[in-house]
Protein backbone atom coordinates (compact mmCIF):
# COMPACT_ATOMS: atom_id res chain seq x y z
CA UNK A 1 0.00 0.00 0.00
CA UNK A 2 1.31 3.76 -1.04
CA UNK A 3 -0.32 6.67 0.53
CA UNK A 4 0.72 10.14 -0.81
CA UNK A 5 0.49 13.13 1.61
CA UNK A 6 -1.68 16.01 0.33
CA UNK A 7 1.27 18.57 0.70
CA UNK A 8 3.94 18.49 -2.59
CA UNK A 9 7.03 17.11 -1.68
CA UNK A 10 8.50 15.87 -5.25
CA UNK A 11 6.48 15.93 -8.17
CA UNK A 12 6.83 14.74 -11.69
CA UNK A 13 4.12 14.46 -14.18
CA UNK A 14 1.40 15.30 -11.55
CA UNK A 15 2.86 12.03 -9.48
CA UNK A 16 4.56 11.85 -6.53
CA UNK A 17 8.13 10.68 -7.22
CA UNK A 18 9.62 9.82 -3.25
CA UNK A 19 7.55 7.34 -1.01
CA UNK A 20 6.64 9.22 2.10
CA UNK A 21 6.59 7.07 4.56
CA UNK A 22 6.13 3.25 5.07
CA UNK A 23 3.90 1.54 7.85
CA UNK A 24 3.43 -2.04 8.77
CA UNK A 25 -0.17 -3.06 8.55
CA UNK A 26 -2.71 -5.77 8.92
CA UNK A 27 -5.19 -6.18 6.68
CA UNK A 28 -7.95 -8.62 6.22
CA UNK A 29 -9.72 -10.64 3.71
CA UNK A 30 -12.35 -8.19 2.71
CA UNK A 31 -9.07 -5.77 1.94
CA UNK A 32 -8.93 -4.32 -1.73
CA UNK A 33 -5.99 -6.86 -3.29
CA UNK A 34 -4.98 -4.33 -5.90
CA UNK A 35 -6.47 -0.66 -6.80
CA UNK A 36 -7.04 2.86 -6.66
CA UNK A 37 -9.39 4.75 -4.16
CA UNK A 38 -9.42 8.26 -2.38
CA UNK A 39 -9.96 8.83 1.05
CA UNK A 40 -13.36 10.33 2.32
CA UNK A 41 -14.53 13.06 4.31
CA UNK A 42 -15.28 9.93 7.05
CA UNK A 43 -12.61 10.47 10.16
CA UNK A 44 -13.23 9.31 13.35
CA UNK A 45 -10.65 10.11 16.60
CA UNK A 46 -12.71 6.98 18.13
CA UNK A 47 -14.58 4.80 15.97
CA UNK A 48 -16.41 1.92 16.81
CA UNK A 49 -15.31 -1.70 14.86
CA UNK A 50 -17.13 -4.88 14.46
CA UNK A 51 -16.75 -7.15 17.34
CA UNK A 52 -18.14 -4.69 19.99
CA UNK A 53 -13.86 -2.89 19.89
CA UNK A 54 -12.97 0.35 19.46
CA UNK A 55 -10.18 1.59 16.45
CA UNK A 56 -8.33 5.14 17.25
CA UNK A 57 -7.77 7.68 14.61
CA UNK A 58 -10.04 5.84 11.59
CA UNK A 59 -9.90 7.53 8.44
CA UNK A 60 -12.42 6.11 5.75
CA UNK A 61 -10.92 4.56 1.94
CA UNK A 62 -13.64 3.26 1.17
CA UNK A 63 -17.12 1.46 2.19
CA UNK A 64 -16.09 -0.50 5.85
CA UNK A 65 -12.43 -0.39 4.70
CA UNK A 66 -10.89 1.99 7.27
CA UNK A 67 -7.33 3.01 8.43
CA UNK A 68 -7.21 3.02 11.71
CA UNK A 69 -5.24 2.08 15.38
CA UNK A 70 -4.87 -1.86 16.62
CA UNK A 71 -8.17 -2.33 18.54
CA UNK A 72 -9.51 -1.02 22.25
CA UNK A 73 -12.27 -2.82 24.15
CA UNK A 74 -13.20 0.88 25.14
CA UNK A 75 -12.42 4.49 24.25
CA UNK A 76 -9.32 4.85 25.82
CA UNK A 77 -6.19 4.44 25.49
CA UNK A 78 -5.49 1.80 28.50
CA UNK A 79 -7.52 -0.78 26.56
CA UNK A 80 -5.35 -1.76 23.87
CA UNK A 81 -5.87 -4.96 23.33
CA UNK A 82 -2.28 -5.82 22.90
CA UNK A 83 -2.38 -9.44 21.29
CA UNK A 84 -3.89 -7.22 17.94
CA UNK A 85 -1.00 -5.25 18.23
CA UNK A 86 1.75 -8.10 18.33
CA UNK A 87 -0.11 -9.43 15.31
CA UNK A 88 0.71 -6.47 12.95
CA UNK A 89 2.33 -7.63 9.65
CA UNK A 90 -0.14 -10.52 9.76
CA UNK A 91 -3.27 -11.26 8.08
CA UNK A 92 -5.19 -10.40 11.41
CA UNK A 93 -8.36 -7.78 10.47
CA UNK A 94 -11.35 -8.29 8.82
CA UNK A 95 -11.02 -5.98 6.25
CA UNK A 96 -10.01 -2.38 7.08
CA UNK A 97 -6.32 -1.40 7.45
CA UNK A 98 -4.86 -1.63 11.55
CA UNK A 99 -1.80 0.14 12.03
CA UNK A 100 -0.10 1.26 15.03
CA UNK A 101 -1.22 4.52 16.58
CA UNK A 102 1.09 6.41 15.81
CA UNK A 103 0.73 5.87 11.93
CA UNK A 104 -3.09 5.96 12.16
CA UNK A 105 -2.78 9.44 13.59
CA UNK A 106 -0.35 10.37 11.38
CA UNK A 107 -2.97 9.54 8.09
CA UNK A 108 -5.52 10.63 10.26
CA UNK A 109 -3.51 14.07 10.34
CA UNK A 110 -2.10 14.29 7.21
CA UNK A 111 -3.98 12.82 4.38
CA UNK A 112 -7.28 14.45 3.70
CA UNK A 113 -10.29 14.01 1.25
CA UNK A 114 -9.47 13.10 -1.87
CA UNK A 115 -5.66 11.87 -1.07
CA UNK A 116 -5.53 8.62 -3.26
CA UNK A 117 -4.63 5.23 -1.71
CA UNK A 118 -3.84 2.39 -3.65
CA UNK A 119 -3.31 -1.35 -3.29
CA UNK A 120 -0.47 -3.44 -4.36
CA UNK A 121 -0.71 -7.26 -4.57
CA UNK A 122 2.59 -9.43 -4.21
CA UNK A 123 3.69 -9.75 -7.80
CA UNK A 124 3.32 -5.71 -8.18
CA UNK A 125 5.08 -4.57 -4.90
CA UNK A 126 4.92 -0.56 -5.27
CA UNK A 127 7.38 2.06 -4.86
CA UNK A 128 8.76 0.72 -1.51
CA UNK A 129 9.40 -2.84 -3.03
CA UNK A 130 6.55 -3.86 -0.23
Amino acid sequence: MHVSPQPSFRRRNNNYTVPVKAMVCSTGGATPKSGKYKITTYRREWNGLQGDVYGQYATQIVGNILFHSVPYTAKNNASLEYWEYDKLGTDASMGCVRLTVRDAKWIYENCGAGTQVEFYNDSNPGPLGR
